[in-house]
């Protein structure tokens, strides 16, 4: 009975979040996965997917773990009702990213029963990097880079504030979350290893970017990047102090911030490289893993 009550409750949860949305931009059945696991004691929500392929990687094979949003847009403009409330806070934990990643955050948690479940930040503790210039979306104001993840370190403070909080509700098995920790730790010594090879390798190059979103990843990797503006005759004025140069490239996320900078792309032979923040068929290790590959054939 119990774990029927458990998947029924879950199930509520996404119905519940996916009223939210319309039929055509939500489709709850392709979003959460529901694992029927035996000796199920924990229920955790976790607001994209992010995040459940991190929290995984420390209860492995345990516990319900649940995603609600199954991209961004949707995270950014999520609304929240009496019935999210309500379901969420009947949970044992409650983790999101915190750093304007959810904008809603904060009116949403200080509306939470707390009696039940715990509320995580997992951007606690992390190097942040604020935007030169504030930014706005649906009337909420944002001030703070939220792709913490595109430096290690940052990473593995969240998800040691992760593997924190999942011990504090299940200290009995403290040290299985701890092994899937130092696991999780070992695989990205690894990347370690590339982000280092490519740091030497792209020494000698010039790196140019346009979107501020990509600063983690640049100043972890401590390459000689240069970001390109909205003025034109600025732009021409640094790009010409490189245009005999071969070891120059263009870093973009943004496809369609890559469009307003072609001009400069071609007329100056820059090579353009895109870079994954995140891959929704894919988990962190595997994206940056990419990242760092096109990075290492330049």
């Amino acid at each position: 009975m119990k774990k029927i009550y458990r998947f029924t409750t879950l199930i509520i949860i996404m119905f519940i979040f996916s009223g939210c949305f319309s039929k055509e931009e939500y489709n709850p059945a392709g979003v959460l996965t529901v694992d029927k696991l035996e000796n199920q004691n924990l229920g955790i929500v976790v607001t994209d997917k992010l995040l459940y392929y991190m929290t995984r990687k420390i209860t492995g094979e345990r516990h319900f773990v649940e995603y609600i949003f199954k991209d961004r847009n949707m995270e950014r403009n999520f609304k929240a009702t009496k019935d999210n409330l309500n379901s969420v806070s009947k949970e044992d934990l409650f983790i999101y990213n915190g750093l304007d990643v959810e904008p809603w955050f904060n009116e949403f948690t200080s509306k939470l029963d707390k009696n039940k479940v715990g509320v995580i930040n997992i951007s606690r503790g992390i190097n942040l990097i604020n935007y030169t210039k504030e930014k706005k979306h649906n009337g909420n104001n944002i001030l703070r880079n939220p792709y913490y993840w595109m430096n290690i370190d940052n990473y593995k403070i969240a998800l040691l504030n992760i593997k924190n909080s999942i011990q504090d509700k299940d200290p009995k098995n403290r040290d299985y979350y701890e092994e899937n920790f130092q696991q999780e730790i070992k695989e990205l010594s690894l990347l370690e290893k590339m982000a280092s090879d490519v740091k030497i390798k792209l020494k000698e190059y010039t790196v140019y970017y346009g979107e501020e979103d990509l600063e983690y990843f640049t100043r972890y990797l401590g390459i000689n990047s240069i970001k390109l503006n909205t003025n034109k005759d600025e732009n021409h004025l640094l790009l010409e102090k490189s245009k005999d140069e071969s070891n120059v490239i263009f870093l973009y996320n943004d496809v369609e911030k890559y469009k307003e900078y072609e001009e400069f792309i071609n007329t100056y032979k820059i090579k353009p490289i895109r870079v994954l923040f995140l891959n929704e068929n894919a988990n962190y290790i595997d994206t940056l893993k990419y990242d760092l590959k096109i990075l290492g054939e330049v």
